[in-house]
C-alpha cells in the first residue's frame, strides 16, 4: 500500500471514529434529557400550582446538567449550551405560570402561555439541528 493510500485509509478510519463518537454522545444526551422531560410532563399534567414549581425545578437542574454534559466536538458543545439556555428561559416562565395560577391572575396565565409558546417553537426547531448533528456523516 502506497503512503498517500496509507493516508487516506487512516483519514477514513478517523472520521468514522468521531461519526461513532458523536452518535454515542448524542445517545447519552437523549438518555439524561428524555427522562427529565417525561417526567416534566407528568407533572405539567397534574396542573396544580405546586407541579408547575416542581417542573420549574427540574428544568433549571437539567438545564445545568445540560450545561456541563461532556462533549468531545465544539459544535456539539454549542448546541448542548443553546440547549441549556432555553431550558434556564422555561424554568422562570414555569414558575410565573404557577404563581399566576395560584393567583387566578388570567392576565398572567396568559402571558406566560405565549413566553412559554415562543420557547417551545425556539426549543423545536433547536432540537430538528440537535438532531441533525447528530445524525450527519
Amino acid at each position: 500500500m502506497t503512503r498517500a493510500a496509507r493516508w487516506l485509509v487512516m483519514i477514513f478510519l478517523l472520521s468514522g471514529c468521531d461519526r461513532i463518537t458523536r452518535v454515542r454522545e448524542c445517545r447519552r444526551l437523549s438518555g439524561l434529557v428524555n427522562p427529565k422531560l417525561t417526567q416534566i410532563e407528568g407533572l405539567a399534567k397534574k396542573g396544580a400550582a405546586p407541579d408547575f414549581r416542581a417542573a420549574a425545578q427540574t428544568y433549571g437542574a437539567l438545564a445545568k446538567e445540560v450545561r456541563t454534559f461532556p462533549l468531545s466536538s465544539l459544535n456539539g458543545k454549542a448546541l448542548a449550551d443553546e440547549y441549556a439556555g432555553v431550558l434556564e428561559s422555561v424554568a422562570p416562565a414555569v414558575s410565573a405560570y404557577a404563581v399566576a395560577l395560584e393567583a387566578k391572575d388570567a392576565r398572567g396565565l396568559e402571558e406566560t402561555r405565549r413566553s412559554l409558546d415562543r420557547l417551545s417553537k425556539h426549543e423545536h426547531g433547536l432540537v430538528a439541528r440537535i438532531d441533525a448533528y447528530c445524525v450527519a456523516p
